[in-house]
C-alpha cells in the first residue's frame, strides 16, 4: 500500500506519544489506534479498526460525536 508524505507523519506523531490515542473519521467510526491505546484497552486495532466509536466506548463515543457534529 502506498502512503503519502503526511500519512507517515501523521502515524508518526500518534505513535510517538506515550498517551493513547484513538482517532475516528469524520463519521465516527475508528479508524486508527496506538500501540499505546493498544496497550491500555488490551486489544489490537485490527480488531475493532471501522467499528462505530459509540459502540465501542460509549461514554467518550457520545462526546467525540457531539464534536464531530458541532465542531466544538
Amino acid at each position: 500500500m502506498d502512503t503519502t508524505h503526511s500519512e507517515i507523519t501523521y502515524e508518526q506523531i500518534i505513535e510517538a506519544t506515550s498517551n493513547g490515542v484513538v482517532v475516528t473519521n469524520n463519521e465516527g467510526m475508528i479508524a486508527h489506534l496506538n500501540s499505546q491505546a493498544e496497550k491500555i484497552l488490551d486489544l489490537k486495532a485490527k480488531d475493532i479498526r471501522g467499528t462505530f466509536i459509540c459502540d465501542f466506548l460509549p461514554l467518550t463515543g457520545q462526546q467525540v460525536m457531539k464534536c464531530l457534529q458541532n465542531g466544538r
